[in-house]
């Protein structure tokens, strides 16, 4: 994990580890994101602006009060980046207004909007995000389950991939 470091949304603290291979985070309040840093693989985040982040994901649903999972990249600084997110997916949370939607949000200034959403979605116990930024076509994502596959585009936004990772919202369970 020499490459990648906490960076946290939030005050609250993170327990990132890895455990047979696979990244947990299990603090229970963390609201933050393990973030790659490319410069140290030579690369220049600044001007990358085609790429693909792909990640395996258990999110641990169920009754286990977890809030959210997903990929924030364009990362500039706390006010400014995007993320890919599959929120209040805890079956605590069913009469949330965003029990199990999966959105593509973009954080400008501080102030942050949906870009684009699927509401209600059902995932397994275990998933496929693939997010695809292209300077020519936007943001493609791909979720691919075991049973469907769920597409998120923003065919006009097309950031550099600066700060990326895997975020972690207030996960009570552990992801």
């Amino acid at each position: 994990m020499d490459a990648w470091e906490n960076n946290k949304l939030s005050n609250n603290s993170c327990d990132w580890s890895v455990v047979n291979g696979q990244l947990k985070e299990q603090s229970g309040s963390c609201n933050a994101f393990l973030q790659h840093d490319l410069s140290k693989d030579g690369i220049n985040p600044n001007t990358s602006t085609d790429y693909v982040i792909s990640v395996d994901i258990n999110p641990n649903a169920g009754t286990t009060m977890n809030n959210a999972v997903g990929i924030v990249f364009g990362y500039q600084d706390d006010n400014n980046y995007y993320l890919v997110k599959w929120d209040d997916y805890s079956s605590n949370y069913n009469e949330d207004p965003t029990h199990k939607d999966f959105s593509l949000i973009k954080v400008h200034n501080g102030s942050s909007s949906i870009i684009t959403k699927h509401d209600d979605v059902t995932l397994p116990n275990t998933f496929n995000l693939t997010l695809i930024v292209s300077s020519t076509d936007g943001i493609k994502i791909v979720i691919d389950c075991d049973t469907d596959t769920f597409m998120l585009s923003a065919p006009d936004e097309k950031p550099a991939i600066q700060g990326f990772g895997l975020l972690s919202d207030n996960n009570d369970g552990g992801i």
